[in-house]
């Protein structure tokens, strides 16, 4: 679907869909206190055609990405910001990192793919520095369905536009298990969807 996405994906994400979260994300974490001034070791995850690769890249002193579709990458790589691009998936790319090799892992406009993503916070727990940032969206999950299971909130649920929407009680009840304080957490509209806006989150999180 991205390989045949590539050519138009900027153009149309950006100037139809009114898409603006790498340059929101990315000044949120310009805002963060941080106790010096270095630059960053950056991880972004879902990395496609660079648009947060470009935002990010003057706070970087080392950027990798990462992402499945080889068109999207190649995107990327003529951007000349990229000290390395894997084409692999999210989860098995970061296992193979090593722990405590990055300042921050970004992940914007990515997690609505995933659904479920217990295993994704644990493993960029690992490859983060203590206090290291993840600074990520998701689309907001705001009026869980009764299921009759439970008190019928969900976690995360597949909408009909083929992608995830998460909840925020689950986003920090699950930065709290993997060792994550919650530094940010803020409403946006992430993009219009056969144009009526789609309600995210940005959130950034620190490791304890």
């Amino acid at each position: 679907l991205f390989d045949e996405y590539a050519d138009k994906f900027e153009s149309h994400l950006v100037q139809e869909l009114k898409y603006s979260v790498p340059e929101r994300l990315v000044a949120l974490l310009r805002g963060i206190d941080r106790p010096d001034s270095k630059k960053w070791s950056v991880l972004d995850l879902g990395c496609g055609t660079g648009l947060l690769g470009a935002e990010v890249a003057p706070l970087a002193n080392r950027l990798v990405g990462v992402d499945l579709s080889s068109k999207m990458l190649a995107k990327a790589c003529a951007l000349n910001l990229y000290d390395r691009l894997a084409q692999m998936d999210l989860l098995e790319m970061m296992k193979n990192e090593a722990a405590e090799s990055y300042d921050v892992v970004t992940a914007a406009d990515v997690f609505i793919y995933v659904g479920k993503l217990d295993a994704l916070f644990v493993e960029a727990r690992r490859v983060l520095v203590p206090g290291g940032l993840l600074a990520f969206s998701v689309e907001s999950l705001d009026a869980p369905a009764q299921d009759g299971v439970g008190d019928g909130a969900e976690d995360y649920r597949l909408e009909s536009t083929g992608r995830y929407a998460h909840s925020m009680q689950y986003l920090r009840r699950l930065a709290g298990q993997c060792g994550f304080e919650v530094l940010v957490g803020s409403g946006i509209q992430v993009r219009l969807d056969q144009g009526k806006p789609i309600a995210g989150d940005l959130l950034i999180l620190r490791c304890n």
